[in-house]
């Protein structure tokens, strides 16, 4: 998992630190920059897949809307992360940085530095320099030099098979946690209505494919996935979600059965309400079957009637405990915070001179974990404006 994340020059962010647990949830106000972590977060994992240039390509973004406008005389955006991950049974923290210049003229990003070490050894596995040769260090004296190149990715992408690698078990297990993870905070309810082709293993970053992965569950995935369904629902709302596929070209649609006494009423997704179909998408994310990732989602309450909060939490916090998914979560509801324990809460909030964002634990805070005594955790922030949290914050001068 995401253990912690360094971000300068992105977005609002500079000189930037926040700590992660298995199940993170952050909260502040609008435009404090939760959606932006949840971004960098996804950037970094993406890169190891994808250049730099593909991935703003394919979220409509441009160089200009990702460097920071707080940050002057400086093209160099610096992402790294602490990782603990499970390497031939063994638990190990390891670290990556990486260093983009960024071109607005030539609307281009290259890779300037990369480096993972071994954060208790110090060992380093992998290091890089524009200009340099790429060295990848193995066991012992072993290690691989490439010839210069220039990179639009990371360094991972290159050199990380994951499928023949059997002497980096470090760079792979890193690469395979990277190609596993998912960013979901871009979940469309309409995106999710559509029909979509073919099998997927994944309901994909707008939930286009959800039809398809649900099509593609086993049978053990299905109960699962209708026990979660019932359990937040309650028995008899929905009887049943099924998918159907018709044409040629192999379309496939949800379907779900509705009973009310003797009544059963079918509804195609088009018919679904948009927090029916962000309902069914979280509960088919707790399916994803490939383990050890990090999953990224945004403003989980919304369209979601408070009512399913508790259940629906419980749900997501139980990924971990089976699959090793960690999740990464934005909210504005203090119902939902409610059911979230206080340890997992970051609160985000802007400086007011430099207009940055910075991270807080906030009930770490002896005044805050007190209220916690005759408090839920969501009580305390609806009773405290964001204005006076910052204000304690600035005070504090964290």
């Amino acid at each position: 998992m995401i253990t912690s994340l360094r971000i300068d020059n992105f977005k609002s962010f500079h000189n930037f630190h926040m700590n992660f647990t298995e199940f993170t949830v952050i909260v502040g106000n609008n435009a404090s920059g939760k959606s932006s972590v949840l971004q960098a977060i996804s950037f970094l994992v993406r890169s190891a897949d994808e250049d730099f240039d593909t991935i703003l390509e394919q979220r409509g973004l441009q160089i200009e809307d990702i460097k920071s406008k707080f940050v002057k005389n400086s093209n160099i955006i610096c992402l790294a992360c602490g990782l603990q991950l499970d390497i031939n049974g063994q638990i190990r923290k390891l670290c990556w940085e990486m260093e983009i210049s960024v071109y607005t003229k030539k609307k281009t990003m290259e890779l300037t530095r990369e480096k993972v070490w071994d954060e208790e050894s110090d060992f380093v596995l992998m290091e890089y320099e524009a200009g340099h040769k790429l060295v990848v260090y193995g066991d012992g004296e072993d290690k691989r030099v490439y010839p210069r190149l220039l990179l639009k990715s990371s360094a991972l992408k290159v050199v990380v098979d994951v499928e023949t690698e059997r002497n980096l078990p470090e760079l792979v297990a890193i690469k395979k946690f990277l190609l596993n993870s998912s960013s979901y905070e871009l979940l469309s309810p309409s995106d999710m209505r559509q029909s979509s082709r073919g099998t997927a293993k994944t309901i994909g970053m707008s939930g286009r494919n959800l039809p398809s992965f649900i099509k593609a569950m086993s049978e053990e995935q299905k109960v699962s996935f209708m026990d979660k369904i019932h359990r937040i629902l309650g028995c008899g709302q929905i009887e049943k979600v099924e998918t159907h596929t018709k044409g040629k070209p192999g379309w496939t649609y949800i379907e779900t059965t509705e009973k009310y006494d003797n009544i059963l009423v079918r509804m195609t997704s088009k018919d679904m309400s948009d927090g029916m179909l962000r309902l069914l998408a979280f509960v088919a994310i707790s399916e994803v079957p490939e383990a050890d990732s990090v999953m990224l989602l945004d403003e989980i309450e919304n369209g979601i009637n408070i009512n399913y909060a508790e259940e629906l939490l419980k749900i997501l916090q139980e990924i971990y405990k089976t699959k090793h998914h960690q999740l990464v979560v934005t909210t504005h509801s203090t119902v939902f915070v409610d059911y979230v324990k206080a340890d997992n809460i970051v609160f985000l909030y802007r400086e007011r001179e430099s207009g940055l964002t910075k991270a807080v634990k906030l009930f770490e805070i002896s005044d805050m974990r007190e209220r916690l005594n005759y408090m839920y955790p969501g009580e305390v922030l609806l009773n405290i404006s964001n204005e006076d949290i910052v204000g304690e914050l600035l005070t504090r001068g964290l």
